[in-house]
């Protein structure tokens, strides 16, 4: 069991425990997801205070791929962060959206093979020759509860589908489903969730 602490950005911040079954099931959709392989070298760029950093270890090592823990002089410097990238021949990372976004927009990157990127709403954007993944998931959701592979011209009007033992619906304020193109709230269910 993992208790997170979410930011409070819909009110009071509040514990949330994830249980262990969530947690493996985020790892197996995500190694899958990623194609990680012994053969991977996985940039861990999240703090460990931040939920993300799961993310960062627990899949590289249920797949046998190689971590390499970002030190705080390289984080915020796009120059460094991307040439420790390409030394270090990173082929998975995952980055804030802000960060993320530079890196792609700033830079040919040659090591990286997939990018996954999350934490807020992703801008327009060019896709990249390598993968790039939005990611969207509340604390409660063991990190992602849905993706969206970025191709081409990307408005940032996605956040794609769910993961694997996910369900997603739309309902209105009495939770009954919407029909189609009717916004409303963001229902998730499923394994991850806490």
């Amino acid at each position: 069991m993992v208790i997170l602490y979410t930011s409070g950005s819909t009110g009071r911040p509040k514990g949330v425990e994830l249980e262990h079954h969530s947690i493996v099931n985020f790892c197996h959709w995500y190694v899958l997801k990623n194609g990680l392989s012994c053969e991977d070298v996985v940039a861990a760029y999240a703090n460990y205070g931040f939920d993300a950093h799961m993310m960062d270890i627990y899949p590289t090592m249920l797949s046998g791929a190689c971590v390499h823990i970002l030190s705080d002089a390289i984080r915020s410097d796009m120059v460094k962060l991307n040439d420790y990238l390409e030394t270090n021949r990173v082929t998975c990372a995952f980055l804030t959206t802000q960060i993320g976004c530079q890196i792609v927009s700033m830079f040919d990157n040659k090591s990286l093979r997939v990018l996954n990127v999350g934490g807020e709403k992703m801008p327009a954007i060019e896709a990249p020759a390598y993968c790039l993944v939005n990611g969207y998931g509340p604390t409660e959701c063991s990190l992602f509860s849905t993706t969206y592979d970025v191709k081409g011209h990307f408005e940032g009007e996605f956040i794609g589908r769910a993961l694997d033992n996910y369900q997603l619906y739309i309902v209105d304020k009495y939770m009954q489903l919407v029909p189609e193109g009717v916004p409303g709230e963001l229902l998730i269910c499923g394994t991850g969730v806490a």
